[in-house]
């Protein structure tokens, strides 16, 4: 949330000795539904955190709001509720370049909660918000390549309250007690937090 401190963990995504099959000790592969701290597609130096849905070789799509992977529904408690109509818009147009064969690029019309099928390529992966009605995430900024992953979010260190909107220099107001020390966990895991 905005006004979260969080600690990360900047192991590095799959390295692989030169020539092998082997990784070098102390790396991870990134897995789905871990937090990730990346650079962003659209300002330099602008850090992103959000969570992996589609990993390389998956085929990803959204409907009615709700993530496919591989044609499976994914069940998601952390995700707050879609509210409202989203409308096509010309910022989903990357999105036909890794459409799946059987969609037809000419009629296809992306929103915020429908969109795909699509073909996630080697070495990417397709990241999203868990506010998803206010993420400006891999929907709108199109895939993230490994190079630009940075570390897992491991938790909350510490949470700010709401930031005042008219104030010069904004301060925060109150401490989000609640989220303070909150571990980040796999989606796979029955203990994911919204993050």
């Amino acid at each position: 949330m905005a006004g979260d401190v969080v600690l990360t963990d900047h192991a590095r995504v799959d390295p692989r000795v030169l020539g092998t099959d082997r990784r070098q000790s102390g790396y991870e592969v990134p897995r789905r539904g871990e937090v990730w701290v990346f650079t962003s597609g659209r300002a330099r130096g602008e850090k992103q955190v959000k969570r992996l849905m589609g990993m390389p070789g998956d085929t990803l799509a959204m409907r009615n709001g709700v993530v496919w992977v591989n044609g499976e529904e994914l069940d998601e408690p952390y995700v707050g509720l879609t509210t409202g109509r989203a409308r096509p818009h010309t910022e989903f147009a990357w999105q036909r370049a890794h459409l799946a064969a059987a969609a037809n690029p000419a009629a296809y019309a992306p929103t915020r909660d429908d969109w795909g099928p699509l073909l996630i390529p080697a070495g990417f992966y397709f990241a999203l918000g868990d506010n998803r009605d206010q993420s400006w995430d891999s929907r709108h900024t199109g895939l993230v390549g490994h190079d630009r992953l940075e570390g897992r979010v491991a938790f909350v260190l510490f949470s700010y309250g709401r930031l005042p909107t008219t104030a010069v220099l904004p301060r925060p107001r109150g401490i989000r007690w609640s989220r303070i020390g909150r571990r980040v966990h796999r989606r796979d895991g029955s203990r994911s937090a919204a993050i």
